[in-house]
């Protein structure tokens, strides 16, 4: 191999000067094209493209009283799978630029993805330092501008993801992996740092631990390897066992796991006793596809070096050791991120660095052999070009043929041919809707959702959402959606992954657009809403569902979902079924315990409740207990007591008014094996005084077991 102008580091690092005014002239112009990416995105971003940006607009929401803020932040990083943590270094992005799009995206490129880049090249460097690759100023130069283009780096950033940051320790740690003896005997507070930057990329995102796990075991192999061979080259320095290596990495390990146990242990347990491979499988794809996904995201350019870097690097004696720390990283990362789902593009970030580096390596092994420069420079530059092309073409336009040469995933800026409809719906949702209402949107597609209707809506719509489930073995069905006084559903029914892992989205979509099962509990309201492929419409809940509606519709998902049975109690059953009638002036219904539920009149009309019951396997309701607490008439000394009224089926079996003396009165529940409705109507005795009543459901097996008869 011909000897180049080698350099011991990378020519950016060495030249002092100009560096600073380099990082400031790179970290400016990220900023700068990410904020004119965003200019022209229409304002439809949902899910992980919006996620940390609410974080990063509302960090600081509630400071002023810091002991609960702080409080707040506490429990998040304990519990969190989204912590604020990648938040806190953007603040000042947020305070220049009020918590805007472009703020916040600007801030992530030049504050995360620069850095990340520069590392990168440093880590390249340092491998070149220490193995004696040639690396000539020109290529230094042309690694990092290709780095800091690098599309696998920019199109989560875009999208919103601040993921890249678990890269940064990711890749320090790298470094000092190589810049250290591992396998001599380190000082303390080099093995306390090295232990830190192992737990940051977790505490940062939860599934970069596939990638950490992957650097462990990339580490330990080849500080093995090393020390085995320097062993046999020289056995007075070795003993036949690495005792050193092995503290080394036992005490790295350690304090790792000691951070993530003490700062994040309900997380940490969650991790421990969750199946992701069972909850993310919507996520999963076969062999071929994860293929297709790689090359689709890669490019056949950067796959190409990154294959000459692997095998020329594997069979070069002085390069194996950084090449096998590489592949051993890359494989092992793919390997066990690839069990659980599909990689995502912000999941493809540490990926993306192990294969750069290896295209690195590759493309210094092809120069090492070109004895003409300016053979070697124009070849140099030929390929940086065509790595600055592929930028182009995710980002901004094709390139023509050449495009064949660049990755196939494309980032264009976020735009819509539904935006108008979109704003249509969203306005005619708030319009609706009173005080106290929520809506359910029964749709999870890149083309509608819940998030793109509040992104829309300038953020104005989020209180008014019901909590939906998405993903069948992610979430269960949430009862709790059947809540909402509205809903939005679609027709065809609206997914993002096969609509077999999300019947929590299509069952009750389906149902309530054509007015089946639940739906028949809705009201269609006039407007429809065209869009892409698909209508939407906004219901409006008129009635409580009849228990053999509720029924149907679970047991349409635990046919499926066998263990899902035991989720649902049968009292949540009862609860999900209620429809109210609020009285004015302090009407309100409140559930208390699982089995209770708490009612307040209103001042001219009394507060109505109905529910509806039947048979759950052999569970059924027998009787419901009402009264008014003792308490209440300590708070309220003019507390009269709530006037009662209980109808089941349409007849009235209970009337009366109940005194605040917390003696409870049972009412039966006549023919608990015969599915019906059970109203309860609660009205003030004389003044609404402390009138909360308070009914408990009586719960048990029922003693037939003939088939139910229904209601008619």
């Amino acid at each position: 191999m011909a000897r180049l102008n080698g350099l011991p580091e990378s020519a950016v690092t060495q030249n002092r000067c100009c560096y600073p005014a380099f990082v400031f002239f790179c970290c400016t112009a990220a900023a700068a094209f990410a904020a004119a990416y965003v200019v022209r995105e229409d304002p439809i971003y949902f899910w992980d493209f919006r996620g940390y940006w609410g974080l990063y607009a509302h960090f600081l929401d509630g400071i002023s009283n810091f002991r609960s803020w702080l409080q707040g932040m506490i429990r998040d990083l304990r519990i969190s799978e989204y912590n604020f943590v990648p938040v806190i270094p953007l603040q000042p992005f947020k305070l220049a630029f009020q918590g805007s799009r472009a703020g916040y995206i600007a801030a992530i490129a030049s504050l995360y993805l620069v850095p990340v880049a520069l590392l990168t090249t440093h880590l390249i460097g340092s491998l070149a330092k220490r193995f004696e690759l040639p690396l000539p100023r020109e290529i230094s130069w042309l690694l990092v501008l290709t780095a800091i283009s690098f599309p696998p780096f920019w199109i989560p950033t875009l999208r919103g993801h601040p993921d890249i940051v678990g890269c940064l320790p990711l890749v320090a740690l790298s470094v000092l992996f190589f810049r250290e003896d591992v396998a001599g005997r380190l000082p303390w507070k080099h093995l306390v740092v090295a232990g830190v930057l192992l737990w940051l990329p977790f505490l940062l995102r939860k599934w970069y631990a596939y990638a950490l796990v992957a650097l462990v075991i990339a580490a330990g192999t080849t500080a093995l390897i090393q020390h085995f061979a320097h062993r046999r080259l020289a056995p007075e320095r070795r003993g036949l066992f690495p005792w050193d290596l092995l503290r080394n990495f036992l005490v790295v390990g350690m304090i790792s796991v000691l951070c993530a146990t003490l700062v994040q242990r309900g997380l940490v347990e969650q991790a421990l006793s969750t199946d992701y491979a069972d909850i993310f499988s919507a996520y999963q794809v076969d062999f071929p596809t994860h293929v297709r996904s790689f090359y689709r995201h890669f490019g056949p350019l950067l796959l190409l070096f990154a294959a000459i870097g692997a095998v020329g690097g594997l069979f070069s004696r002085r390069f194996r050791i950084p090449t096998l720390f590489l592949v051993i990283n890359a494989l092992v990362l793919t390997a066990l991120f690839t069990r659980t789902q599909e990689f995502g593009i912000h999941h493809f970030l540490p990926l993306g660095v192990w294969l750069f580096c290896l295209a690195a390596l590759g493309l210094m092994l092809i120069l090492g052999r070109l004895r003409n420069r300016v053979v070697l420079r124009s070849f140099a530059l030929a390929i940086a070009s065509l790595f600055l092309l592929s930028f182009v073409n995710s980002f901004v336009r094709p390139v023509g043929l050449v495009s064949r040469l660049l990755p196939e995933s494309h980032c264009y800026p976020l735009r819509s041919p539904n935006l108008e409809q979109y704003s249509r719906l969203e306005h005619d949702i708030r319009r609706v809707l009173n005080k106290g209402d929520r809506v359910a949107i029964f749709a999870s597609s890149l083309s509608l959702n819940a998030d793109i209707l509040d992104s829309v809506a300038g953020g104005t719509l989020q209180p008014y959402f019901q909590a939906v489930s998405h993903i069948d073995k992610r979430d269960r069905f949430d009862l709790h959606s059947l809540a909402a006084a509205y809903a939005v559903s679609t027709a065809p029914a609206q997914t993002h992954v096969a609509p077999a892992d999300q019947r929590v989205i299509t069952i009750p979509a389906e149902e309530i657009f054509n007015g089946s099962g639940i739906g028949a509990a809705y009201v269609a309201l006039s407007e429809t809403y065209p869009m892409d492929g698909f209508v939407a419409r906004v219901y409006r809940r008129t009635r409580a569902f009849t228990f053999a509606e509720l029924r149907s519709l679970l047991e349409s998902l635990t046919d499926v979902y066998p263990d899902w049975r035991a989720h649902y109690r049968f009292t949540d059953l009862i609860h999900a079924t209620g429809f109210f009638e609020l009285g004015d002036v302090g009407g309100m219904v409140s559930r208390g315990d699982e089995d209770q539920v708490l009612i307040h009149p209103g001042e001219n009309r009394p507060t109505r409740a109905t529910y509806g019951f039947g048979r759950w396997g052999a569970e059924g309701v027998r009787q419901i207990s009402l009264s008014v607490p003792a308490e209440e008439k300590w708070r309220c000394a003019d507390a009269d007591g709530v006037k009662v009224r209980v109808s089941v089926r349409g007849e009235e079996v209970f009337s009366g008014i109940l005194a605040p003396d917390g003696l409870a009165t049972d009412v039966a529940i006549p023919h608990p094996e015969v599915e019906g409705l059970l109203s309860l109507a609660a009205d003030k005795s004389g003044n609404l005084s402390c009138d909360w009543l308070h009914v408990r459901f009586v719960t048990g097996p029922l003693q037939d077991a003939a088939p139910i008869p229904t209601e008619n």
